[in-house]
């Protein structure tokens, strides 16, 4: 492995051999491939936010349309060739006992109602289902392969939940968003017990962040992802004692609004984001070097230290070895829904227009400096349209406040400044 990374250096840049990341030149295309599963090194699921489920039999070389649904699917877990999960955005959970020939609505089977799944994680017969990236934060589980399900509230701990890693049958994280009174700090909750009882781990620095995706390469080694949604730098979570303590570790001084992250092993890694390309590791999270490969990660999965998986605008497959595929044109991520206010500086009221280019769910709020929510201006499934919106500033201290807009798209993050 290591002749291999030390000779890529004098290949053409048009080729990444170094990072061992290649295309897939079937492989579907969406705007987004959020989640990927696979069962062996051949057999594999995709789920996109167009709402199509997408396997292949043979590594990645061929894709086939399972299922198009309505919905943004965020999520597919399967535990084996026949049973499969899969979460949307927009409440609707399924559930596949033929491999993903047929698709049964899973909801009914649930205790309460839910907005979504982001992350599905499990071990044996256990599942967890995590929601979502907006509120409320709440835990689904089974133990007996998905049949029924128990239902968790978990506000009081995480104002959102994004994923779920279990280590073993016991020891499980889920990760998430803070709640407001701890000024919406990244959070990573362990259960010691399978899921039963829960207890904060972890803290980002960071305000207004996302712990978003976890990955542990051995019992001992995790790390997990930062979506800060505001500043200008990026960082990741990192343990080396097998959970009980977590660092923040720093990528770049660019913030690259990372969510995805995966390792092959213990320090060889990557994380991407909605931006453009990935940054790649060799040290376990020391140094980081920038490549202009692949675009809008969410997940990377590895199935041993030489194959894994990753997805964003399209499915890209490691193998640690050239293949001598050329690099595809990288297109640069797009924010297809987009706000203005005026004026910046405000010392009165802020007049805020919305964009939405198409239906989906809104969280639209305003921030102070120090990560606490002002307003609330909207939290609801929106149509496409234009949405005007006022923010008095008049009585605000004097310094710089944050816009944020969450989509089942893409997050986005403006300042203005408020003078007295």
């Amino acid at each position: 492995m290591k002749k291999i990374l030390i000779l890529a250096f004098f290949l053409p840049l048009n080729v990444f051999a170094q990072i061992g990341w290649n295309y897939l030149p079937n492989a579907v295309k969406d705007q987004r491939i959020d989640d990927v599963s696979f069962i062996n090194d051949l057999t594999g699921w995709v789920v996109s936010s167009g709402g199509g489920v997408y396997k292949t039999n043979n590594g990645g070389l061929t894709w086939i349309t399972q299922l198009s649904a309505s919905e943004y699917l965020r999520s597919v877990e399967f535990l084996n060739d026949t049973l499969g999960f899969v979460g949307s955005l927009d409440s609707s959970v399924y559930k596949t006992i033929d491999g993903g020939i047929t698709w049964t609505l899973l909801n009914p089977s649930f205790p309460e109602p839910v907005h979504g799944v982001c992350g599905i994680g499990h071990f044996g017969g256990t599942i967890i289902m995590v929601g979502y990236y907006g509120y409320p934060a709440y835990i689904l589980k089974s133990t007996d392969y998905g049949e029924t399900w128990n239902y968790y509230d978990m506000s009081l701990m995480a104002a959102a939940l994004i994923d779920c890693y279990f280590i073993n049958q016991d020891k499980v994280f889920v990760s998430g968003l803070g709640t407001d009174e701890t000024g919406n700090h990244g959070v990573i909750l362990r259960s010691n017990d399978g899921g039963i009882n829960w207890q904060e781990v972890a803290s980002t620095p960071a305000e207004i962040t996302y712990c978003w995706k976890l990955d542990f390469p051995s019992s001992m080694v995790g790390y997990s992802s930062q979506e800060q949604l505001i500043g200008n730098s990026s960082h990741i979570m990192k343990t080396t004692d097998g959970g009980n303590t977590w660092s923040s570790i720093y990528v770049t001084d660019s913030n690259i609004d990372m969510q995805g992250i995966g390792f092959a092993n213990d320090t060889l890694g990557w994380v991407g984001g909605h931006s453009t390309g990935m940054y790649q590791t060799t040290d376990g999270g020391h140094n980081w070097t920038y490549y202009d490969f692949g675009n809008n990660f969410n997940r990377f999965t590895f199935l041993g230290q030489n194959l894994g998986y990753a997805v964003g605008k399209s499915v890209y497959k490691f193998t640690g070895i050239t293949t001598g595929i050329n690099q595809i044109p990288n297109p640069g991520s797009e924010s297809i829904h987009d706000f203005s206010f005026s004026p910046n500086p405000s010392s009165d009221v802020l007049k805020i227009k919305l964009h939405i280019a198409k239906n989906t769910k809104v969280i639209f709020e305003i921030y102070n400096n120090e990560g606490k929510l002002m307003r609330e201006l909207a939290d609801d499934q929106f149509t496409e349209g234009i949405y005007n919106y006022e923010f008095d500033a008049k009585k605000l201290p004097g310094g710089i406040y944050y816009v944020v807009l969450r989509t089942n798209e893409h997050f986005l993050t403006k300042s203005f400044t408020v003078e007295n």
